[in-house]
């Protein structure tokens, strides 16, 4: 009988360039995207992978990070200023931190699934055993699954009988540049804005570092 287990790595390089593509597809979200955000040491994020296994063989790659989540996050006014005000006391009210199943940058989340696997109930329960397993070791105390899109339902509709709630997540912001090539986007800036864009260019490409 074939054996599920899964494992935590917490670094994209452990894992098959081949098998990350054979589950994900061509999608913006690529294995070249995550390896660019392990290796960009951003103090605020830390980046993990859960992969789910049949004997040897992948069966499913989900992308995590831990940060601090501001439950504050949608207050406004009065009830906001009195939330900075005891945080004056106390910097982390209202602040946990937290194990997402997502990407802080991708426009929404992914998870890698072999076809036919999608519905299956224990792989359910080994995404859900790991991921509990990882935020108990990181101390997060809060799980969410973030920006899935609607046709994922059915997969993560199967959270709410294991003490998740689903919550409309905001609005995702679309701008039409308009401009055919990222050079053109360039001349159409104006001169300091340029000279400033320019400078950051060359200092992200001065600490890239060549293999």
């Amino acid at each position: 009988m074939a054996k599920i287990t899964y494992k935590i790595y917490d670094s994209i390089d452990q894992i098959n360039r081949g098998d990350w593509d054979a589950l994900f597809g061509d999608i913006p979200e690529s294995y070249p995207f995550y390896r660019a955000l392990g290796n960009s040491e951003l103090a605020e994020f830390v980046f993990f992978y859960l992969v789910i296994y049949r004997d040897d063989q992948i069966l499913l790659i989900a992308p995590l990070f831990s940060a601090d989540f501001n439950l504050d996050i949608a207050v406004e006014g009065l009830l906001l200023k009195f939330i900075k005000l005891i945080r004056k006391a106390f910097p982390r009210f209202l602040v946990f931190k937290t194990l997402f199943c997502g990407s802080p940058f991708s426009e929404h989340g992914v998870i890698g699934i072999q076809e036919g696997f999608r519905n299956d109930a224990e792989f359910i329960q080994q995404l859900l055993s790991g991921i509990k397993d990882l935020a108990f070791k990181s101390a997060c105390p809060l799980v969410i699954f973030k920006d899935f899109l609607q046709e994922d339902t059915l997969l993560l509709d199967a959270l709410k009988g294991r003490g998740f709630t689903r919550v409309e997540s905001f609005p995702s912001v679309l701008v039409d540049l308009g401009f055919s090539s990222f050079e053109d986007y360039l001349k159409n800036l104006g001169s300091s804005t340029r000279k400033n864009l320019n400078k950051k260019l060359r200092l992200a490409y001065s600490r890239v570092i060549l293999k």
